[in-house]
């Protein structure tokens, strides 16, 4: 049984290591501009699937607030928002 419990203690530190070198190695590709489309959605689905989000809707009220108004895209859906040259 203490064989078992360290066996799963020693397993964790492993992955806790492993999770650092990973973040590390997307934090590099990054900031190297090396970071291709789909390294960008792997490290999305990887944080997205340990809690992460990147909706302001879904943040906590008090951190909302701190971002300021979120913006409507559903306002004047009928205006005509073309770009316009002004002479």
């Amino acid at each position: 049984m203490d064989n078992t419990r360290d066996r799963v203690q020693a397993h964790a530190d492993i992955a806790k290591r492993l999770q650092d070198k990973l973040m590390e190695a997307y934090e590099k590709l990054l900031d190297g501009n090396a970071m291709t489309a789909q390294d960008r959605k792997n490290l999305q689905d990887l944080l997205i699937r340990n809690g992460w989000t990147f909706d302001p809707r879904e943040l906590p009220k008090a951190l909302r607030d701190q971002l300021g108004d979120l913006p409507k895209f559903d306002e004047d859906l009928d205006a005509d928002n073309r770009m316009r040259v002004m002479p």
